[in-house]
Protein backbone atom coordinates (compact mmCIF):
# COMPACT_ATOMS: atom_id res chain seq x y z
CA UNK A 1 0.00 0.00 0.00
CA UNK A 2 3.15 2.11 0.94
CA UNK A 3 5.18 1.22 -2.43
CA UNK A 4 5.49 4.83 -4.59
CA UNK A 5 4.26 1.94 -7.72
CA UNK A 6 0.82 2.15 -5.80
CA UNK A 7 -1.80 3.26 -7.79
CA UNK A 8 -5.44 4.41 -7.14
CA UNK A 9 -8.94 5.83 -7.97
CA UNK A 10 -12.03 6.38 -6.11
CA UNK A 11 -14.93 7.44 -6.89
CA UNK A 12 -17.68 7.65 -5.02
CA UNK A 13 -21.01 9.07 -5.26
CA UNK A 14 -24.04 8.86 -2.51
CA UNK A 15 -27.07 9.25 -4.43
CA UNK A 16 -29.71 8.98 -1.34
CA UNK A 17 -28.95 8.35 2.57
CA UNK A 18 -31.86 8.16 4.80
CA UNK A 19 -31.15 9.17 8.47
CA UNK A 20 -34.39 9.68 9.95
CA UNK A 21 -37.05 12.32 8.76
CA UNK A 22 -33.43 14.07 6.66
CA UNK A 23 -32.53 12.84 2.94
CA UNK A 24 -29.04 13.57 2.25
CA UNK A 25 -28.49 13.13 -1.40
CA UNK A 26 -25.46 14.83 -3.89
CA UNK A 27 -22.46 13.84 -2.32
CA UNK A 28 -19.58 12.74 -4.01
CA UNK A 29 -15.69 12.79 -3.99
CA UNK A 30 -13.01 11.65 -6.50
CA UNK A 31 -9.61 10.31 -5.09
CA UNK A 32 -6.42 9.71 -6.14
CA UNK A 33 -3.39 7.69 -4.77
CA UNK A 34 0.16 7.76 -6.97
CA UNK A 35 3.94 7.68 -6.06
CA UNK A 36 2.54 7.91 -2.35
CA UNK A 37 0.64 11.39 -3.12
CA UNK A 38 -2.98 11.53 -2.41
CA UNK A 39 -5.19 14.03 -4.31
CA UNK A 40 -8.84 14.80 -4.59
CA UNK A 41 -12.31 16.57 -4.35
CA UNK A 42 -15.33 16.27 -2.54
CA UNK A 43 -18.84 17.55 -2.92
CA UNK A 44 -22.44 17.99 -1.17
CA UNK A 45 -25.04 19.98 -3.30
CA UNK A 46 -28.76 19.37 -1.43
CA UNK A 47 -30.74 20.95 0.84
CA UNK A 48 -29.12 20.58 3.34
CA UNK A 49 -25.22 21.33 2.71
CA UNK A 50 -23.49 23.13 -0.61
CA UNK A 51 -19.69 22.50 -0.50
CA UNK A 52 -16.92 21.72 -2.10
CA UNK A 53 -13.13 21.31 -0.89
CA UNK A 54 -10.15 19.47 -2.39
CA UNK A 55 -7.90 17.18 0.24
CA UNK A 56 -3.98 16.02 -0.33
CA UNK A 57 -2.02 13.77 1.27
CA UNK A 58 1.48 12.06 1.70
CA UNK A 59 1.14 8.27 2.47
CA UNK A 60 4.84 6.95 3.95
CA UNK A 61 5.17 3.67 5.80
CA UNK A 62 6.55 6.08 8.56
CA UNK A 63 4.74 9.04 8.01
CA UNK A 64 0.94 9.99 7.12
CA UNK A 65 0.19 14.11 6.79
CA UNK A 66 -2.84 15.26 5.03
CA UNK A 67 -4.29 18.96 4.34
CA UNK A 68 -8.19 19.47 3.65
CA UNK A 69 -9.64 23.19 2.32
CA UNK A 70 -13.55 23.29 2.23
CA UNK A 71 -15.93 25.88 1.18
CA UNK A 72 -19.38 25.68 2.69
CA UNK A 73 -21.48 27.48 0.58
CA UNK A 74 -24.84 26.72 2.92
CA UNK A 75 -25.11 24.85 5.88
CA UNK A 76 -28.88 25.26 6.95
CA UNK A 77 -29.43 24.63 10.19
CA UNK A 78 -33.05 24.74 9.87
CA UNK A 79 -32.95 22.21 7.50
CA UNK A 80 -31.10 20.02 9.78
CA UNK A 81 -33.61 20.64 12.74
CA UNK A 82 -31.05 21.86 15.01
CA UNK A 83 -32.46 25.66 14.91
CA UNK A 84 -36.09 26.80 14.84
CA UNK A 85 -35.73 29.76 12.76
CA UNK A 86 -34.22 29.98 9.52
CA UNK A 87 -30.46 30.68 10.07
CA UNK A 88 -27.58 29.59 7.66
CA UNK A 89 -23.81 29.13 7.92
CA UNK A 90 -20.99 30.08 5.64
CA UNK A 91 -17.75 29.65 5.93
CA UNK A 92 -14.11 28.06 5.03
CA UNK A 93 -12.42 25.19 6.33
CA UNK A 94 -9.16 23.86 6.76
CA UNK A 95 -6.91 21.72 8.62
CA UNK A 96 -3.68 19.57 8.25
CA UNK A 97 -2.24 16.53 10.25
CA UNK A 98 0.52 14.99 10.45
CA UNK A 99 1.68 11.22 12.12
CA UNK A 100 4.25 8.88 12.55
CA UNK A 101 1.68 6.21 12.58
CA UNK A 102 3.25 5.50 16.16
CA UNK A 103 2.91 7.91 18.94
CA UNK A 104 2.67 10.93 17.52
CA UNK A 105 0.03 13.38 16.06
CA UNK A 106 0.00 17.03 15.24
CA UNK A 107 -3.08 19.05 13.67
CA UNK A 108 -3.97 22.04 13.02
CA UNK A 109 -7.27 23.57 11.77
CA UNK A 110 -9.59 26.56 11.69
CA UNK A 111 -12.56 27.82 10.81
CA UNK A 112 -12.72 31.51 8.79
CA UNK A 113 -14.72 34.28 7.05
CA UNK A 114 -17.83 32.62 8.98
CA UNK A 115 -21.63 34.05 8.02
CA UNK A 116 -24.35 33.21 10.02
CA UNK A 117 -27.36 34.60 8.53
CA UNK A 118 -30.89 35.06 10.06
CA UNK A 119 -33.87 36.43 9.01
CA UNK A 120 -33.29 39.30 11.37
CA UNK A 121 -29.75 39.91 10.72
CA UNK A 122 -25.81 38.88 9.60
CA UNK A 123 -23.61 37.94 12.12
CA UNK A 124 -19.52 38.02 11.17
CA UNK A 125 -18.40 35.48 13.71
CA UNK A 126 -14.37 36.08 14.39
CA UNK A 127 -11.96 33.48 13.01
CA UNK A 128 -11.75 30.17 15.06
CA UNK A 129 -8.37 28.58 15.22
CA UNK A 130 -6.55 25.56 16.81
CA UNK A 131 -3.61 23.26 17.05
CA UNK A 132 -3.38 20.06 19.02
CA UNK A 133 -0.22 17.80 19.76
CA UNK A 134 0.10 14.17 21.01
CA UNK A 135 3.24 12.53 22.13
CA UNK A 136 3.60 10.39 24.30
CA UNK A 137 5.12 12.41 27.21
CA UNK A 138 3.44 15.61 26.07
CA UNK A 139 -0.15 16.77 25.60
CA UNK A 140 -0.68 20.46 23.84
CA UNK A 141 -4.16 21.77 23.36
CA UNK A 142 -4.51 25.52 21.31
CA UNK A 143 -7.65 27.57 21.10
CA UNK A 144 -7.85 31.21 19.71
CA UNK A 145 -10.84 33.29 18.05
CA UNK A 146 -11.66 36.75 18.76
CA UNK A 147 -9.92 38.01 22.42
CA UNK A 148 -10.41 34.35 23.48
CA UNK A 149 -7.38 32.18 24.33
CA UNK A 150 -6.73 28.92 25.62
CA UNK A 151 -3.54 26.86 25.81
CA UNK A 152 -3.62 23.63 27.52
CA UNK A 153 -0.11 21.82 28.32
CA UNK A 154 1.03 18.65 30.18
CA UNK A 155 3.57 15.95 30.28
CA UNK A 156 1.19 13.21 30.58
CA UNK A 157 0.74 11.14 27.36
CA UNK A 158 -2.43 10.48 25.30
CA UNK A 159 -3.21 7.73 27.54
CA UNK A 160 -3.67 9.48 30.42
CA UNK A 161 -5.66 11.63 28.39
CA UNK A 162 -8.18 9.22 27.89
CA UNK A 163 -8.47 8.02 31.26
CA UNK A 164 -9.61 11.82 32.21
CA UNK A 165 -11.89 12.25 28.45
CA UNK A 166 -15.17 11.13 30.18
CA UNK A 167 -14.71 13.29 33.14
CA UNK A 168 -13.53 16.67 31.08
CA UNK A 169 -16.48 16.22 28.60
CA UNK A 170 -18.44 16.27 31.30
CA UNK A 171 -17.71 19.37 33.24
CA UNK A 172 -17.12 21.12 29.52
CA UNK A 173 -21.11 20.17 28.36
CA UNK A 174 -22.09 21.68 32.21
CA UNK A 175 -20.09 24.71 31.83
CA UNK A 176 -21.70 25.34 28.46
CA UNK A 177 -24.65 24.41 29.40
CA UNK A 178 -24.44 26.67 32.07
CA UNK A 179 -22.82 29.39 29.61
CA UNK A 180 -19.91 29.75 32.04
CA UNK A 181 -15.91 29.05 32.02
CA UNK A 182 -14.31 27.57 35.21
CA UNK A 183 -10.91 26.97 34.96
CA UNK A 184 -10.49 25.93 38.39
CA UNK A 185 -13.01 22.79 38.07
CA UNK A 186 -11.05 21.72 35.12
CA UNK A 187 -7.63 21.83 37.01
CA UNK A 188 -8.78 19.49 39.39
CA UNK A 189 -9.71 17.15 37.32
CA UNK A 190 -6.66 17.43 35.25
CA UNK A 191 -4.01 18.59 37.94
CA UNK A 192 -1.39 18.44 36.19
CA UNK A 193 -2.30 20.25 33.36
CA UNK A 194 -1.07 23.51 32.91
CA UNK A 195 -4.02 25.53 31.44
CA UNK A 196 -4.06 29.39 30.61
CA UNK A 197 -7.14 30.96 29.45
CA UNK A 198 -8.12 34.75 28.84
CA UNK A 199 -11.47 35.87 27.16
CA UNK A 200 -13.38 39.19 26.60
CA UNK A 201 -16.55 40.29 24.99
CA UNK A 202 -15.46 40.18 21.33
CA UNK A 203 -15.24 36.21 20.31
CA UNK A 204 -17.58 33.93 19.28
CA UNK A 205 -18.15 32.00 22.79
CA UNK A 206 -19.44 35.53 24.42
CA UNK A 207 -21.01 36.63 20.90
CA UNK A 208 -23.66 33.68 21.09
Amino acid sequence: FYSPHTLANLQAQIRQLQYGEHNFIGIGADVQLAENQLTGNINSDNKYLLLDGKIDGLLLKDTISARMNVDVHRLDMKQLAIARDSMTWTFHFNAEAQTNVKDSLEARASLTDVKVLTRKRTFTPKNLHTALLLQPDTVFVHAEAGDFYLDIQTEEGVDTLMTRLDTLQTIFARQFAEKRISVTEVQEAWPRACIKMRSGNDNPFSNF
